[in-house]
């Protein structure tokens, strides 16, 4: 294999907890914050869920995901919410197609409304992979 051949052209980074960190309970009212967007929106399709109990419909998820999660897997984002929806309902309610955007954004925007901070040694590596012209991707579940 000639030098050229191993050269590096890319570099891949995962989002959360190496280009993005938390601080100062962030992610405890980025929590709070997404019960009560997915329960407005639950509420304006019709669907009467308190914040309270979407708070302990998303702590139920996240425990039956963290088995999926220890074996280096992942649940797509709008699979969290059908989960999400199937607690915090008893499994009365039937997501509708109609539905999923709005979820996904009430989702999500909590990373909006509540942003994390950008890893400092991070930063000087983007700023030196862009120096030397190569290309970088970003690994996240996000929608």
């Amino acid at each position: 294999m000639s030098t050229d051949e191993c050269t590096i052209r890319a570099v891949t980074f995962d989002l959360w907890e190496t280009l993005l960190f938390e601080r100062n309970g962030a992610s405890a009212r980025r929590a709070g914050a997404r019960c009560r967007n997915l329960a407005q929106a639950l509420n304006s399709f019709g669907f009467r869920v308190s914040v309270e109990e979407m708070s302990v419909a998303i702590s139920e998820t996240i425990s039956l995901m963290m088995t999926v999660w220890e074996t280096n897997r992942d649940v797509a984002c709008i699979d969290q919410i059908r989960l999400i929806i199937k607690k915090a309902s008893k499994d009365s309610l039937e997501l509708k197609r109609e539905w999923i955007n709005r979820l996904v954004f009430a989702y999500n925007s909590s990373v909006r409304e509540i942003p994390p901070y950008l890893n400092p040694e991070a930063l000087k590596a983007l700023e030196d992979l862009k120096k030397r012209h190569k290309s970088i991707g970003l690994i996240c579940n996000m929608d």
